[in-house]
Formats: structure tokens, C-alpha cells, sequence
């Protein structure tokens, strides 16, 4: 029994690391933000805060097995590649199966899509086209139009982990829209952006290699540093541009406070950018969305 047991923690561990689940605090912050404003709105739920947070990461962590799977399958991704070397890759680590991923992400977004339907239901219609517009991103980013090899990924990911997550999540909240979300979600878009950005300057020469056209390749290591720097820099020139404008707070202000750690990965890119440049730019992301979520809700 104790043997039964421990292959099956065994594989279930494994099926958790498949995901990227380091990832997911990312999409956590982006619905916490929406939640956090329709909390001030007026609008607080509990219960269907955790199912918008689940339905997100559901379709997070498909969207991650789907990005291994083409990568995989168009040779962009190898057992010598970046992303292989500083992460287990479930195909390369032996996790899964070609089908047994397919059939992985198809569930979890099959569940994320339940959840998405209910809260549409229940609460507003509008959420679908922002549900489906998200999962259209999602696929297409490296699947169906392989935005993500052609310069398109930055785009796509400010989108989805900007305005859609954020008004998908204030909309499943209150049953509205709302302009001042939208807006309030365009500092933390950029910051989300970013860590894919830093993954590209790290995989520069990988990428090219494999033929790939990422903004990072296009416009070479020094002047992708230069986007990335301005990047970081516009989210926090956008965020006093908003409690200015009164659609954020002025408790909004504290999350200037990471300005430093920003700075810091400025810096040390510069010099080199470290095999763990997406993870450390992420990390900024959560920290100042969290920071921003927070002082909403002061």
C-alpha cells in the first residue's frame, strides 16, 4: 500500500510540474486585481473569486502543456534547449507522452471552459466573448498562427494577462464592465509582458537558430535590453498617470516601492542576462501587482 501510494504522489507530482505552476501567481495577481476592484465596487464573493482564480489557472497551465506540445513538435523545442536545461520539460523529463499532454491540456481547458460557462450563467453573458477571446490568444500564441515565433508573443501576453484577465475577472465579480479596469490593468500587462520578453533575450541565439522571428531576435540583445528597460519604466509612469487621473488610488502609489528591484534586474541584464531571467522578472510582476491589488482594497 505504502509502494501504491508513493507512485502515486510520485505521479501526480510529476503532473503538477508539468504545468509550470511556478507560473500561476502571475495569473493569481491579474485576478485578484480584477477582484480587488470590483471588491471596492461593491461586488464580493468569495466563492466566486476561487472559481474565476481556478478557471484562470486551468486554462494557464493548458496553455503552458499546449506551448510544449508545438514547440516540441515543430523542433523548436530539444532536449539542448534553454528552456529544457532550466526547468523539467514534461516531454524531455519523461512526464508525458506526446498524446498523453494533448490529452492533459484538452481536460484541464475542457474544466477551465465549465467554469467559465457557469460564471456566464450566472452572473453576466459578457463574459464569454472575453473567455473566448482569451482562449483564441492562448491557441493562437503557439499553435494555430504561431504568434509567439513571430514577433506577436509580448502582444498577446500584455493582452491576456492585462485588460482580459483583469475585466474577465471584475466582470465575473459584478456582472459588469468596466472602462476604469481595463485601464488599471495596462501597468500590470506591461510588467507580464516583460518576463516573456527577458525569456526571449535569454533564448536570442537558440531562437534564431531554430528560425524563430521574436521581438528579441528581430531587434538583437542591446536594443531588446532598451525595450525591456522601457517597458518596466512606462508601468510605473502609467501607474502614477492613473491615480492622477483618479481611476487608482493614491495608496496605488506603494507599488512604485519595487521600482528598486526593477532597477536591479536593469542592471544585472545588462551585464548578463542569467539563465533564470524570466522567473526573476516575474517575480518583480507579482510583487508589484499584489502591491497594486493591495492598495485598492486599503
Amino acid at each position: 500500500m505504502y509502494r501504491l501510494c508513493s507512485m502515486i504522489s510520485h505521479r501526480l507530482a510529476r503532473l503538477v510540474i508539468s504545468l509550470r505552476p511556478w507560473s500561476f501567481p502571475m495569473t493569481a495577481t491579474s485576478v485578484s486585481l480584477g477582484a480587488a476592484l470590483a471588491y471596492k465596487a461593491g461586488h464580493g464573493d468569495a466563492l466566486r473569486y476561487l472559481l474565476v482564480l481556478a478557471g484562470a489557472v486551468l486554462a494557464h497551465g493548458s496553455a503552458n502543456l499546449f506551448n510544449d506540445y508545438f514547440d516540441t513538435k515543430l523542433g523548436v523545442d530539444r532536449p539542448t534547449s534553454p528552456t529544457a536545461i532550466y526547468r523539467p520539460h514534461p516531454i524531455f523529463a519523461g512526464f508525458l507522452s506526446m498524446r498523453g499532454l494533448v490529452v492533459y491540456a484538452l481536460a484541464l481547458i475542457a474544466a477551465a471552459a465549465a467554469i467559465g460557462l457557469y460564471l456566464a450563467l450566472s452572473v453576466s453573458l459578457a463574459i464569454l466573448p472575453i473567455m473566448c477571446l482569451g482562449a483564441l490568444l492562448m491557441t493562437a500564441y503557439s499553435g494555430l498562427l504561431k504568434l509567439k515565433h513571430v514577433g506577436a508573443g509580448e502582444a498577446v501576453v500584455f493582452a491576456v494577462w492585462g485588460p482580459l484577465m483583469v475585466e474577465g475577472a471584475y466582470c465575473a465579480m459584478s456582472g459588469e464592465l468596466s472602462a476604469a479596469a481595463a485601464l488599471a490593468s495596462l501597468p500590470l500587462g506591461l510588467m507580464v509582458s516583460c518576463v516573456l520578453l527577458a525569456n526571449n533575450i535569454r533564448d536570442i541565439g537558440h531562437d534564431a537558430a531554430a528560425g524563430l522571428r521574436t521581438v528579441a531576435v528581430r531587434l538583437g540583445r542591446e536594443r531588446s535590453l532598451a525595450l525591456y528597460a522601457s517597458m518596466l519604466a512606462s508601468a510605473y509612469v502609467l501607474t502614477a498617470a492613473l491615480v492622477a487621473l483618479g481611476v487608482l488610488p493614491l495608496w496605488s502609489l506603494l507599488s512604485i516601492a519595487t521600482l528598486p528591484m526593477a532597477a536591479r534586474l536593469v542592471r544585472d541584464f545588462m551585464r548578463e542576462v542569467p539563465p533564470d531571467a524570466d522567473p526573476r522578472t516575474a517575480n518583480l510582476a507579482i510583487a508589484y501587482g499584489a502591491m497594486l491589488a493591495a492598495s485598492i482594497l486599503i
